[in-house]
């Protein structure tokens, strides 16, 4: 008998492919990847243990090199260590750093450790706090800012008295002015009394802020502050006490009367009073009606913006104008009528570092691209 013998095709299948290089590198970069990001959070971490026990374990030395470096870096998470660590605090060098930080760096969690510190029996940390107020005028510290009125420590009495300015505090207007009367009052304080009660605007404080605008014997700081002030009072009987310090030809007086021109359109045309300004002989007058003129635009105004960037000496004069002319949206043209074109120019030929940034921050807030190879 015959054995019949059947050959079967040999399959061959085939082998799993073989990670290419681009895959593995991919892979292997990922893994990198993410070990250093979990590196990196942990070095965070350990960093953020250390300023903790920095502050629990550290001398005063220690703890404001810490302080110098937070300033740098405004880590959320270290100003939150900072606040829970004052609660507990018993050293008056670190109280006073702590404080001292949160001059610099305002935040909201500095407001707890304010009113602990408005709070301590230690002279010097309350007295630190009073002065920190100024740096936080917030209407729900009113009361702190008025008590601190009492305060022999100058600094810390003129920081309580802007505070209450910033915040328009009627409340205090009366224990202002009865300060101000004082003749024991020093002159920074009445000056800065005088500045407060502008802004707070009430009318008990309007003869005595008109008086000292046109005192000639009064303190030139005085009388700086009381012409400011009388922006909130623009009455006729105040532009004629103006009219009159304008007669005096002070640049340091006149400059402060142009800076309040713009409250008293109802008795003079503003802006030919800002245009003759423009030309005066004094930077200080010049800069001052250079930057009021940014609110009255014109073809005018803006000859005489171009003429002044063109032939100004004074670098702060320059700046005040190139501000006033970004309000021009002219097209090109010469640089005696456009004003685009003058800005343009400016920054490709100014020598002064200063001059040249302003330039370009107002030709790319324009959309205004500079071929810089031309």
């Amino acid at each position: 008998m015959k054995r019949i013998i059947i050959l079967l095709p040999f399959l061959i299948l085939p082998l799993p492919a073989a990670p290419t290089n681009t895959a593995a590198s991919a892979s292997s970069s990922a893994a990198t990847a993410a070990a250093k990001t979990a590196d990196n959070a942990s070095k965070a971490e350990e960093a953020l243990a250390n300023t903790k026990r920095t502050f629990l374990y550290g001398t005063p030395a220690q703890i404001r090199g810490t302080l110098d470096r937070i300033k740098k870096t405004k880590s959320d998470r270290e100003l939150d260590i900072i606040s829970e660590h004052y609660k507990g605090e018993r050293k008056r060098p670190v109280k006073l750093a702590i404080l001292a930080f949160f001059k610099e760096v305002i935040d909201a969690r500095a407001k707890p450790i304010l009113l602990a510190a408005l709070a301590d029996e230690d002279d010097a940390v309350s007295k630190e706090a009073y002065g920190m107020l100024v740096y936080y005028p917030e209407k729900d510290l009113e009361q702190f800012m008025i008590k601190g009125l009492t305060l022999r420590d100058t600094v810390s009495l003129e920081g309580c008295i802007k505070a209450l300015g910033e915040i328009k505090s009627q409340n205090a207007a009366t224990n202002l002015i009865a300060l101000y009367t004082n003749e024991a009052t020093k002159e920074s304080t009445r000056s800065e009394i005088i500045a407060a009660l502008g802004k707070i605007g009430v009318r008990e404080a309007e003869e005595h802020i008109r008086n000292a605008a046109r005192d000639a014997g009064e303190s030139a700081f005085v009388r700086y502050q009381a012409i400011v002030a009388l922006k909130a009072f623009p009455t006729r009987e105040n532009w004629s006490v103006l009219q009159s310090i304008l007669a005096e030809d002070v640049s340091e007086l006149t400059a402060r009367v142009i800076y309040v021109l713009p409250a008293y359109g109802a008795f003079t045309d503003v802006k030919r009073e800002l245009i003759d300004a423009a030309k005066s002989d004094s930077e200080r007058v010049r800069e001052t009606a250079v930057k009021g003129l940014s609110q009255y635009k014109g073809e005018d105004t803006k000859k005489l913006l171009l003429f002044r960037l063109a032939t100004e000496a004074s670098t702060d004069v320059v700046l005040a104008v190139l501000d006033a002319l970004a309000e021009y949206d002219d097209g090109d043209g010469p640089a005696s009528e456009s004003a685009r074109t003058a800005i343009r120019d400016m920054y490709k030929n100014a020598r002064v570092t200063k001059v040249k940034n302003r330039a370009k921050e107002i030709l790319d807030k324009k959309g205004i691209v500079i071929d810089e190879k031309k």
